[in-house]
């Protein structure tokens, strides 16, 4: 089952990109853990379709960071404020944590919640992403993690 994520995650971005009018890809770095005593630095790939007639996009993605801990999701993100240069992007997303050598969070699903904050320059966007990680308390250790990245996403 694990191994057939990356192939159930591009099957996702092929079939809702024919339906879609606009999508991204973002590339992130950042840091993981980061109100942690040690944290991680990051790296992370998401594809999100903007459709016209919706206020919530879908959106996919994956992260990993450098102590092999990943982590396979998918969800739901609104533009709730954009303008001409400037979006603010929450999202919502729930997923699969793998621990590798990471921090344990307590269940292998976990909620993505986020907000990211953007520069557009078509067709490219810029900006920082603040997002939080847990398995809402649907078991005993509940400890979470934060995640802080600078991204780039180029619109097409």
């Amino acid at each position: 089952m694990i191994r057939n994520i990356p192939v159930m995650l591009a099957c996702m971005v092929g079939g809702l990109g024919y339906a879609s009018e606009s999508q991204y890809i973002k590339l992130a770095v950042g840091r993981s853990e980061v109100r942690k005593a040690h944290s991680e630095s990051l790296f992370l790939l998401e594809w999100l379709t903007l459709w016209n007639r919706w206020t919530l996009h879908p959106v996919v993605g994956v992260y990993r960071n450098r102590a092999q801990a990943w982590y396979a999701y998918a969800g739901l993100a609104s533009d709730v404020a954009e303008g001409r240069y400037v979006v603010l992007r929450p999202s919502f997303c729930v997923g699969y944590y793998h621990q590798g050598h990471g921090y344990d969070l307590g269940l292998p699903m976990e909620f993505k919640t986020g907000l990211d904050l953007g520069v557009k320059f078509q067709p490219l966007e810029c900006g920082l992403g603040l997002y939080h990680l847990s398995n809402a308390g649907l078991s005993k250790r509940n400890t979470g993690t934060e995640l802080v990245l600078g991204y780039g996403a180029f619109h097409f």
